[in-house]
């Protein structure tokens, strides 16, 4: 994924719990790729559900899928 020309769409999680330090840096490095930042720590989905929702819209839309 990081090589890869696909699009990708990162969401990130202020301030997490998982993803974060250099393994958070690594996967910014990554092409083609689109980054939301969401309020949350663990389970993300739990807490910005709309937010991500409403950014997976924006991706979608923006890459005709």
């Amino acid at each position: 994924m990081a090589e890869n020309d696909l699009p990708k769409l990162f969401v990130n999680a202020e301030p997490g719990a998982i993803l974060i330090g250099p393994v958070r840096e690594f996967c910014r490095k990554w092409q083609n790729q689109t980054e939301v930042t969401v309020p949350g720590s663990h389970f993300i989905q739990e807490d910005s559900g709309p937010d991500i929702g409403e950014a997976v819209a924006r991706w979608m839309k923006a890459h005709a899928i």
